[in-house]
């Protein structure tokens, strides 16, 4: 069974932040989640505010990135996701945000890194570019290495929310846990008995900030 999201009426609010952090109130406008979705989510850790410098008493703020995870948890929440599955794939989502958020990572620099993985890894030649014979800059060659330090289905991700592309697959696993990955690739049949499959770009992709804000 095979849940496909196409949900173009999520964005009833198309929106362009320039803040350097969130309100409740945003994370709800620009995510689509209820407001008591979005309550049960920060009670269960599948959101994460901000801590507050030396435990002072203020509204919840968040990170930018928490819009777009609270997006895809609300995708989920319409097919009736648990929340052991949303915690999956809210903590997939925010180690891939947070990730590329700590290197400064531009969208521009997705294809010399997609290059350099092909190169040392052999791992995505489909993906790579057919120019393989520039040399990568050493900052790079450092993202790669770091990358590949890391689990696969987490580089796949990173790679895929740069360039707000590409499907993420939940998978339900045959002893009813769950795991995270890309679009089942298996010719002919699928790996699991459910995967649930997130479009990046119709799911994410009209949340936007100003680059220059917060640098």
């Amino acid at each position: 069974m095979i849940y496909g999201f196409d949900f173009c009426d999520l964005w009833s609010h198309h929106g362009c932040m320039t803040k350097l952090v969130l309100s409740r109130g945003d994370l709800v406008q620009l995510s689509g989640a209820p407001n008591d979705a979005l309550t049960f989510w920060l009670r269960q850790g599948l959101i994460v505010p901000i801590e507050a410098a030396d435990g002072a008493k203020r509204h919840l703020r968040f990170e930018r990135h928490e819009a777009k995870i609270a997006a895809m948890l609300a995708s989920g929440r319409r097919v009736g996701l648990n929340v052991d599955a949303l915690r999956v794939l809210s903590s997939a989502l925010r180690t891939a945000f947070e990730w590329i958020e700590a290197h400064a990572v531009e969208r521009s620099e997705w294809e010399a890194m997609v290059d350099e993985e092909s190169r040392v890894a052999d791992l995505a030649p489909g993906l790579a570019s057919q120019d393989l014979h520039r040399e990568p800059t050493e900052r790079i060659k450092a993202l790669v290495a770091d990358l590949l330090q890391g689990p696969r289905n987490i580089r796949d991700i990173i790679f895929n929310l740069l360039i707000v592309e590409g499907v993420i697959s939940l998978n339900r696993e045959d002893d009813d846990s769950w795991s995270i990955g890309m679009m089942p690739d298996n010719e002919g049949s699928l790996p699991f008995a459910t995967c649930v499959l997130f479009d990046i770009k119709k799911t994410i992709g009209s949340i936007v900030w100003t680059r220059e804000v917060g640098r």
